[in-house]
């Protein structure tokens, strides 16, 4: 499936058996792990381009999930300065996702809701001019279509979810052959089943999103390797995902993110679940959200 990542081989360097033997050396799965990155004042600063870098390096981090709207809206020297930072974030074995989303994306032009600010076709634009660019291993869509319209998502969660997957598929007419990741939270698999055709077959959001793009981003937030295990396992069942915890405070209590527990009690628990999930091959990686709130994390 394309948006699948090949495992990550590193080598291990174990010593000779003997003085003229050889050094024996082993390969192994490396983890893959996604960075949040919001500022977009990164790319063209060359000072906290190299401070993300390399803290990337420091902790492991492979892929990072990085705001593309200066390029997506085609703001002047944007391609340029984004084109620098990729090319330093490659040269260092890095892939960078343009990442982007706005609930009221996944809404059509003519639904006419109360407020309804933009639609589909906007959101369209910005992955189509992201892609145009040349400059991204793959697309991270970030649209949360329930955190806009709230009352009226409740009232009609069908409809909305298969304009979800309609926006969805005109990413990915529009993005080529780019890998397309979308976020979900982990509770779209207690939603009520619906077909997206009439008298089709009926799933759940989490069953459709796993049919329509590579890899779901599981907003899968517990500060314990084992719940977030529990909480991801409907998902894990459908297909290739990210598991995601939170070093920011999400406002829903001590039990969801690492907000209290700091830093190192977060990475303790990321290779835990690196460990437990290592032979999961649905598990794509651990996604970190995000890169500022854990810089300025406590240890």
């Amino acid at each position: 499936m394309a948006g699948r990542r090949r495992p990550r081989l590193r080598q291990l360097r174990l010593g000779s058996l003997g003085p003229d033997e050889p050094d024996l050396v082993l390969d192994y799965k490396a983890p893959t792990r996604g960075l949040w990155v919001w500022e977009t004042a990164i790319p063209g600063d060359a000072d906290t381009t190299s401070d993300l870098i390399a803290f990337s390096g420091e902790h492991g981090i492979t892929t990072l999930f990085l705001a593309c709207d200066p390029v997506g809206y085609g703001q002047d020297g944007a391609v340029e300065r984004y084109g620098e930072f990729v090319a330093a974030a490659h040269a260092t074995e890095l892939e960078v996702y343009g990442m982007s989303g706005y609930g009221w994306f996944t809404i059509p032009c003519d639904a006419g809701l109360d407020g309804q600010p933009t639609c589909f076709t906007e959101g369209w634009g910005v992955y189509e001019a992201g892609a145009g660019s040349g400059l991204f291993d793959g697309i991270m869509d970030d649209s949360e279509s329930y955190s806009v319209a709230k009352s009226h998502w409740s009232e009609h969660t069908a409809k909305r979810s298969r304009w979800v997957l309609h926006f969805l598929d005109g990413v990915r007419e529009r993005i080529g052959e780019l890998p397309l990741h979308h976020t979900a939270p982990a509770w779209y698999d207690t939603l009520e089943p619906f077909p997206r055709e009439d008298g089709g077959p009926e799933k759940t959001l989490d069953a459709w999103l796993a049919d329509t793009v590579d890899v779901v981003a599981l907003m899968s937030y517990r500060d314990t390797a084992e719940a977030v295990i529990e909480i991801s396992s409907p998902e894990l069942e459908q297909g290739p995902v990210w598991l995601g915890v939170e070093i920011a405070d999400a406002g829903e209590g001590d039990s969801v993110d690492f907000s209290e527990e700091g830093s190192a009690a977060m990475m303790a628990e990321v290779e835990r679940l690196e460990e437990l999930t290592a032979d999961d091959e649905n598990v794509v990686g651990v996604m970190i959200h995000d890169y500022n709130h854990w810089k300025n994390a406590a240890p």
